[in-house]
């Protein structure tokens, strides 16, 4: 998952744009649960989420969970549909 690879080597990112351009996310999900509970992915810096998602992405998804749980920074998180 490159999502999952740009987070773990980027420990001082402030910003992440994100794009999801599908809506069965179910493995996508459970990979991202485990990996980042085994991997404890540090999100401190992080203050800026964008994500734009097909129509169908889950706004409370795993993906999102994560980011907010792990982000005490976050000042804002948009999530966008088309």
């Amino acid at each position: 998952m490159v999502c999952l690879r740009i987070l773990k080597s980027a420990p001082n990112l402030e910003k992440l744009f994100l794009l999801i351009a599908h809506t069965y996310s179910k493995h996508v999900e459970e990979f991202l649960e485990t990996q980042s509970v085994s991997s404890n992915l540090n999100l401190n810096r992080l203050k800026t989420v964008n994500i734009t998602a097909i129509d169908g992405f889950e706004t409370e998804s795993v993906l999102t969970k994560l980011i907010k749980d792990r982000s005490r920074n976050l000042e804002q998180m948009t999530v966008l549909h088309y």
